[in-house]
């Protein structure tokens, strides 16, 4: 399983060990920031799961294929700093994405 970022942004998305990390950078407190991801090389998109452990405003899926799929979220709810995680999971095997910022009112 791969995440590669597609969306039009200033973020920047890295791979640590098996998982990733999105550094969003400053963002406004309640002003949603969505980013899009591509999650390739599953076994079935329409079965992997995306964990709202990370307090995202909105996850929507999109099933481009059977080895693939996009992923678009929304974050808003920042603290001074902060660090969620979102968890993908694909035939029992999770990948954790690390989504890091600040936070301005």
């Amino acid at each position: 399983m791969e995440i590669t970022k597609i969306s039009n942004d200033n973020f920047t998305l890295q791979k640590q060990g098996n998982d990733y990390v999105l550094l969003m950078g400053e963002i406004k407190r309640d002003t949603p920031r969505p980013f899009t991801i591509k999650i390739s090389g599953v076994e079935d998109s329409s079965k992997v799961a995306i964990s709202p452990k990370c307090g995202c405003t909105s996850i929507d899926r999109t099933v481009i294929d059977g080895n693939t799929l996009t992923a678009t979220l929304a974050y808003k709810n920042c603290d001074k700093t902060f660090v969620k995680t979102v968890e993908i999971i694909n035939n029992k095997k999770t990948i954790l994405l690390k989504i890091q910022g600040t936070c301005r009112n």
